[in-house]
């Protein structure tokens, strides 16, 4: 339908239009310039109504994009889409602000230029339905930030950059003062670059839970670094990882007042023959510690430090903080303090270190080895003893070095509370308590809360942006917001209108140089000054878009994986059995993927995709999982929990159809196949510079067009050969 304005005529809605319900036409907002400096702002709600497609601004670099819900601070106002529907704005800024706010896809990403800042402000709550994304292929990613007084749902949210000249990826950071977060899909600031580009810092603050899926900031140069901080429990799925290919690992920090519960955590350089240092890992809680496998190691490098400190107890499966190659790198320091009990329920994922020794801990180096302490609480009553992790121990040897050095099937004496093994190694029984770890205290919003300025500033790393000349939709002008820029890629959406309205002298907004925020801030949520002659209402009214004109990025699945990284050769074999291959045997298969790196000068890995049977009575329920083999290293398994058969096999009939050609491929079954085939592996494929993808899949799934998997932004044809045997 048509702008409803009252006597007004766009660009300016003065007060003498309203107050008043304002609607503004999809087709208008799409005229819009580039240059613009697009503001929206209602007393009450904007909502955006639900459309066949997404809204497509044009395309930047251009003039930034707001919409403000509660304009007048009241607490009563809210920003709300449809969940499955999108805002694209390729390389411009966009900020949404409102008591609460529910979004779909929100994309700022280019392939051309670099992506624009996305920032999420509520009073309230935040429900981001769909895709965060700001990424690019030529330039920088940008800045995301989300703050919320109340709790934050999230699924996927991702700065990237695979810019070939080494751009650099924006920071993330998440805030909730007074509630939970909770994140269903990758938080992730990846980099694939050059060996001089960076992954982005992560930080998430919550005064209640923070609950996430995978979280990365690994890169092909330098890792970003990560850091959680609850005041209450941290629950993390699959990995967290900031992993530097050619540079140096990121450092990774989680502090909870409660309990802390994740899988893997690598800060690692896993590439041979690169001089990178592995990063840092500190966890702190106030309960109880429970993680897998911990790993910062270097090849040849300097490992990175390993500190965990609990209340409770700790449990981990083991720790590799060697200086893995070469005589020149030293290996990290480790210490634990755990008020009860500590437990290493493992070897590490070679077993040996890498002087052939059995190892649960390991910091051995060819410098010289990191120094081991651990502290527990197991007094005389449940000794410490390496060699038995049943109670109070680990699985094998703690070692430094050689020599006196290493310590293996003992049960540690008490008294003395402090036995020293060798120059490097002690374990300590006491029972004195631990401090609770620190956790910057969150202000509770008041009724009629207010971000400052000068601490969004400080929260989104910006520098002060200059003052737009905005576009005012259905309101006189205020007093301009001044919201912290951040930098982004996005997807081309085209644009239907071809008349836009003429604004004179646009500003753009600056693009902050990005500030490292190591210490989450306190902040308190907004109250704008009132003005009465705003509109009580804007509706959005998003229609008269052809729906294939938007190639929309789909939600990411749903279910939680989980990583076994070190499966044994049996385990393989007993797994590949069911597919019905020939070569069952670890070693064979690697050695078969060498000949042929040899041979075609492309680097494969081979990929096995199969069912897991969960009931035996109901082959429907049987779950997905993966294997990954490559010519090197241990292989990956991945599996998929709650990905069933039936679930599976009614997207395979969605790609059927499709004849390979990015117009007819359905870029919903695509994307999600992705997701559930290749995005768990892309980090270790990318670190060993795999170009060549052998798919052997189960006998259902071997009519699947595996050349048309979608990654959001290209199809992975154009990043791998594909092949099936």
């Amino acid at each position: 339908g048509p702008d409803s304005l009252g006597t007004c005529t766009l660009p300016n809605v003065p007060a003498a239009c309203g107050p008043g319900d304002v609607t503004i036409t999809q087709a208008t907002l799409q005229a819009l310039p580039a240059a613009a400096n697009v503001v929206l702002e209602a007393t009450n709600n904007i909502t955006i109504a639900t459309l066949p497609g997404a809204l497509g601004f044009n395309n930047g670099p251009g003039g930034s994009i707001t919409f403000h819900a509660d304009r007048d601070g009241d607490g009563v106002g809210d920003f709300s889409m449809n969940t499955g529907n999108g805002i694209y704005a390729a390389s411009r800024d966009i900020t949404i602000r409102g008591a609460n706010i529910t979004t779909g896809i929100v994309n700022t990403g280019s392939g051309v230029a670099n992506g624009g800042s996305i920032s999420l402000i509520a009073s309230n709550t935040i429900n981001a339905g769909g895709d965060i994304y700001t990424g690019s292929s030529l330039g920088n990613g940008g800045q995301i930030s989300i703050i919320a007084g109340g709790n934050i749902a999230t699924r996927f949210v991702q700065s990237d950059s695979s810019n070939g000249l080494g751009g650099a990826t924006g920071n993330i950071i998440i805030t909730s003062t007074n509630g939970s977060i909770t994140s269903s899909s990758l938080i992730g600031a990846n980099n694939a670059g050059t060996a001089t580009s960076r992954g982005g810092n992560i930080t998430l603050n919550a005064a209640g839970n923070i609950q996430t899926a995978s979280v990365q900031a690994t890169s092909n140069g330098d890792g970003g670094n990560i850091s959680l901080n609850a005041g209450n429990n941290i629950q993390t799925g699959t990995e967290v990882t900031s992993r530097g290919a050619d540079g140096n690992a990121g450092n990774i920090t989680l502090n909870a007042v409660g309990n802390i519960q994740t899988q893997l955590i690598l800060t690692d350089v896993p590439l041979v023959g690169t001089n990178g240092n592995g990063g840092n890992i500190n966890l702190s809680a106030g309960g109880n510690i429970q993680t897998t496998e911990l790993r910062s190691y270097a090849n040849p490098g300097n490992a990175g430090s390993i500190n965990l400190s609990a209340n409770d107890n700790i449990t981990i499966s083991s720790i590799n903080a060697q200086s893995r190659l070469g005589a020149t790198g030293f290996g990290g320091n480790v210490a634990i303090n755990a008020g009860q009990l500590f437990r290493a329920t493992s070897t590490i994922i070679t077993g040996n270190d890498r002087n052939g020794t059995p190892s649960s801990i390991t910091t051995a180096g060819g410098a010289g080895g990191g120094a081991i302490t651990i502290t527990h609480g197991g007094g005389t009553s449940v000794p410490f003893i390496v060699g038995n992790p049943a109670s109070n121990g680990t699985f094998s040897g703690i070692t430094s070095g050689t020599g006196a050095n290493i310590v293996s099937n003992i049960t540690v004496p008490v008294p003395p509370e402090i036995n020293n093994y060798g120059t490097n190694i002690r374990l300590i029984t006491t029972l004195l308590p631990i401090i609770v770890p620190v956790v910057p205290p969150v202000v509770t919003p008041a009724a009629s809360p207010t971000i400052s300025p000068a601490v969004l500033a400080l929260l989104q790393n910006p520098a002060a942006p200059a003052t737009p000349a905005p576009v005012i939709v259905g309101t006189p002008p205020l007093a301009p917001v001044v919201e912290p820029p951040i930098s982004v890629t996005p997807v081309v959406v085209p644009t239907s209108q071809s008349n836009p309205i003429v604004i004179t002298n646009p500003i753009p907004t600056p693009i902050p140089s990005p500030v490292v925020v190591t210490t989450p801030i306190p902040i308190s949520i907004p109250t704008p000054s009132t003005s009465p002659n705003l509109p009580s209402e804007l509706r959005i009214v998003l229609a008269n878009l052809d729906p294939q004109e938007i190639r929309q990025a789909p939600e990411p699945p749903a279910g939680t994986l989980a990583f076994i990284t070190n499966p044994s050769n049996a385990e393989i074999a007993a797994r590949l059995r069911t597919l019905g291959t020939s070569q069952n045997d670890l070693p064979a298969i690697q050695a078969n993927l060498n000949q042929t790196a040899t041979n075609t000068g492309k680097k494969p890995a081979q990929i096995y995709v199969f069912f897991t049977p969960q009931n035996l009575g109901n082959r429907n329920e049987d779950t997905l999982e993966i294997i990954l083999i490559t010519g090197r290293g241990e292989p990956r398994r991945v599996q998929l929990s709650g990905i069933t058969r039936s679930q599976v096999l009614g997207v395979v009939a969605n790609l059927r159809s499709s004849n390979g050609g990015n117009e007819a491929v359905n870029l919903s079954a695509a994307r999600q196949f992705y997701q559930w085939l290749l995005a768990p592996l892309e980090s270790e494929l990318q670190q060993q510079g795999i170009n060549n993808l052998v798919f052997v899949v189960d006998e259902e799934l071997r009519s699947l067009p595996l050349e048309s998997l979608y990654d959001g932004q290209g199809f992975i044809r154009e990043r791998y050969t594909i092949s099936k045997p």
